[in-house]
């Protein structure tokens, strides 16, 4: 695509869509694509922009950043090596107060209007001027979304999970939100249907004060729609055949991070989207693993419950309802390892998560996995890694702190 033609294609987008379209340059300036001043200021913005471009310096393909969360933009590379920035637009409608706070900050003037976009036809506008770009074809619902605290698909981490387990930590539940929107996205999470909830995410979704009324002010309202919402997934994904426990465990860190971010003052509204294709992967992926053999994905199942006990694989049969020796013949057959090596490759695998990303001794994740002495679990654990717990932990540590 000639400049002429892209410039006579970003500006019809403008035109039809009310959103601005600006080009960014590598010396972090901006440029209208519609004619006349760009929407945003450069100097006012400098440092926003060196943000964005810390936050996303590896990304080459189209991309969503969420400057808050109400306001994104949408940013492709184009074929100059300059970025098309699509925005601001609004990912729902802020309040009064909130959107005055944010163009006293960004220096708008009053003419200069925010408009709320669907942030699903934002990523599919910009596949389109990607694929007239480069000839490239890009899923839209594969397009990564970006915060300032980084790539949102990272958001859930192992180390948390498994330093919930430990603690044990309980949370109140409640819920309320427009029945219509719910029964469907429940009842995509519980088939564990990705496609069709990427289709469903890519429609125009309810304004919160079209659901009910959740609290006195938009940002608590968004956090208690978000708890209920992921709470009541948790529920359809083990009703959709996901382990109990373990969509009780995502469910519970999803929880975590939305308190955590509320009390940071951060970003949540792209949590609940990001639990959703979670849970509905892992449906998916348990309800495959078991149609292929369902009790040995019982076994398995009873095995991941019992972590942390002194499993006797006697025991295992008959919680399933089979023998002892046919379970672990077919077991054998079908995983190409026997139960108790098994058990010690999860044991191992979950203790590696906490080393990785906790503080816990050695010694007391050892006794965590109900290994019979520290000495055990390090052979055990180098058996399956080649590396010592030590080792391990000094190699591959990440600390959350």
């Amino acid at each position: 695509m000639l400049r002429e033609d892209l410039r006579y294609f970003t500006e019809t987008m403008t035109d039809l869509l009310d959103i601005p379209v600006m080009e960014w340059t590598g010396s972090d300036t901006l440029r209208s694509f519609g004619g006349g001043e760009p929407f945003l200021k450069t100097d006012a913005h400098a440092a926003f922009l060196s943000e964005i471009r810390a936050v996303t310096a590896s990304e080459t393909g189209p991309f969503i950043y969420c400057e808050n969360s109400a306001v994104y933009y949408g940013i492709l590379l184009g074929p100059d090596g300059n970025r098309i920035l699509m925005g601001p637009a609004l990912h729902y409608t802020m309040s009064p107060e909130q959107e005055n706070t944010f163009r006293a900050e960004h220096e708008l003037r009053r003419d200069q209007e925010l408009h709320r976009i669907n942030m699903a036809k934002c990523s599919r506008l910009m596949c389109l001027v990607f694929y007239m770009l480069f000839g490239i074809k890009k899923d839209s619902g594969m397009i990564p979304v970006y915060t300032r605290e980084g790539n949102i698909a990272d958001w859930q981490s192992f180390g948390e999970v498994e330093e919930y387990q430990l603690s044990q930590s309980e949370f109140d539940r409640s819920h309320q939100t427009g029945r219509d929107f719910e029964n469907q996205l429940l009842t995509l999470v519980q088939r564990g249907d990705a496609e069709a909830l990427n289709e469903f995410f890519q429609k125009e979704g309810p304004e919160l004060n079209e659901t009910g009324v959740f609290a006195h002010t938009p940002t608590k309202a968004h956090e208690y729609m978000l708890v209920s919402m992921i709470t009541l997934m948790t529920r359809a994904a083990a009703d959709g055949g996901l382990n109990p426990e373990r969509a009780y465990e995502i469910g519970d860190v999803y929880l975590q991070q939305i308190s955590g971010s509320v009390s940071q003052g951060s970003n949540i509204s792209l949590i609940g989207y990001r639990a959703a294709v979670d849970f509905t992967m892992a449906v998916r992926e348990a309800n495959d693993k078991r149609s292929r053999s369902s009790f040995i994905e019982a076994c398995k199942g009873y095995i991941e419950s019992n972590l942390r006990k002194n499993i006797q694989i006697s025991e295992i049969g008959p919680a399933i309802g089979v023998s002892r020796s046919y379970l672990s013949r077919r077991f054998r057959e079908e995983e190409g390892m026997t139960i108790q090596e098994y058990i010690i490759k999860r044991k191992c695998l979950h203790a590696a998560n906490m080393l990785r990303y906790s503080d816990y001794p050695i010694a007391l994740i050892s006794e965590y996995f109900c290994f019979s002495s520290p000495g055990y679990f390090g052979k055990c654990f180098r058996e399956t890694y080649n590396l010592t717990p030590k080792e391990y932990r000094k190699k591959y540590y990440i600390s959350g702190k």
